[in-house]
């Protein structure tokens, strides 16, 4: 009984690490804390349990590595269009250009302002 308890834990971290390459493959990144909360619950239960085969160990390693640039990719493209939004964020709340001396300036633009644009 403790060794199928054992393999079916194993089955289903091995599930959870190809479901978790297939929702970063495919952007769904929505799906990440859910696959996250139970990877840390399975990975629990491992380290509370022994007999696991060294190949089996090594399976889930190779899977985690394998999936280890694709989280890192999706981490950066979250805090790209984090930075992004900044950005946009404080070109729609000022302006920002250069005086006469070369310093930057930045104009408050409120909310209800115009801006004239003249040739």
């Amino acid at each position: 009984m403790f060794l199928s308890k054992q393999s079916n834990l194993i089955e289903d971290i091995d599930a959870l690490m190809d479901e978790e390459r297939a929702v970063l493959k495919s952007g769904e990144l929505h799906r990440l804390p859910d696959l996250l909360n139970r990877k840390e619950a399975l990975f629990e239960k491992l380290k509370a349990h022994e007999g696991a085969t060294e190949e089996e160990l090594r399976s889930l390693r190779e899977k985690s590595t394998r999936n280890q640039p694709l989280l890192e990719a999706a981490m950066s493209a979250v805090r790209a269009v984090g930075d992004r939004m900044k950005d946009l964020s404080r070109v729609r709340n000022s302006l920002e250009t250069y005086n006469q001396k070369g310093q930057r300036y930045a104009v408050s633009m409120t909310s209800g302002g115009t801006f004239e644009k003249r040739t």
